[in-house]
């Protein structure tokens, strides 16, 4: 059973919550309410977590029990390459690598600190990792290029919140799949998403042959999920690239 209200993946894994901000798209973000309301300072770094560590296995046991590849995105109340968590994130790692029957999805705003935190054995990527970066206006696209220096299995784009244009050009090779979302402040304080916007990044995609995923977008003041756009349903998921040697 899925923990998460995320649509692209099954599960969410936090080992560590808080972060700091780094860029536009920190600036209102969504960890901040429900840190705040258990008494928590968000935005002083990262704290590991102490009940979610055993949960990768039980979802691993699950997946190889359906012999089913899972989705995990990793780091949802953090980043997983922030510096506050290095005497933690080798244990990560080894979490990641033995739990095969999962695909992990590692987002970072933080391309830069990536590649001296890559575990000893990554060689050419772990197979069931897919390394991604936040891109949400023009000026962060080059963050696809420094991730794109790291060797990975995978590579995909958040596009969310979507505070402007982005235009990939000859990046969007690089990339294996593209989420897109509204930024999710209520109120007049959110940056309201162009459909502009959406329609150029599925355009690129559609053009280059890569999945185009729409998680979120509000429409007269509500929040849809379903991924319609120009009456069309926009949610499409990659195929993975490797064999499910653990079935």
């Amino acid at each position: 059973m899925s923990n998460t209200r995320i649509s692209w993946v099954d599960y969410t894994w936090n080992p560590w919550i808080g972060c700091s901000k780094v860029s536009q798209g920190c600036s209102r973000c969504y960890i901040e309410t429900p840190l705040r309301n258990q008494g928590r300072e968000p935005f002083q770094g990262p704290i590991r977590c102490t009940g979610t560590w055993r949960n990768p296995e039980r979802w691993n046991q699950n997946a190889l029990r359906l012999q089913s590849c899972k989705r995990v995105l990793v780091g949802t109340m953090s980043d997983f390459f922030h510096e506050g968590a290095d005497e933690w994130r080798a244990e990560a790692w080894e979490t990641i690598h033995r739990c095969q029957a999962l695909d992990w999805f590692i987002l970072t705003k933080r391309p830069e600190c990536v590649r001296e935190r890559l575990p000893a054995n990554w060689g050419e990527g772990y197979p069931n990792v897919w390394l991604g970066v936040t891109v949400e206006r023009q000026s962060y696209v080059g963050r696809i290029d420094t991730i794109w220096d790291n060797l990975a299995a995978n590579y995909f784009v958040v596009a969310e919140p979507l505070l402007g244009t982005v235009t990939f050009g000859d990046r969007i090779d690089k990339v294996d799949w593209v989420i897109a979302g509204c930024e999710s402040w209520k109120g007049d304080f959110r940056t309201h998403m162009s459909n502009s916007w959406v329609r150029s990044i599925r355009d690129e995609c559609d053009w280059a042959g890569v999945p185009f995923f729409l998680k979120q977008r509000y429409v007269d003041g509500v929040r849809k999920f379903d991924g319609e756009f120009d009456g069309v349903i926009r949610q499409d998921f990659p195929r993975s690239r490797r064999l499910p040697t653990s079935f």
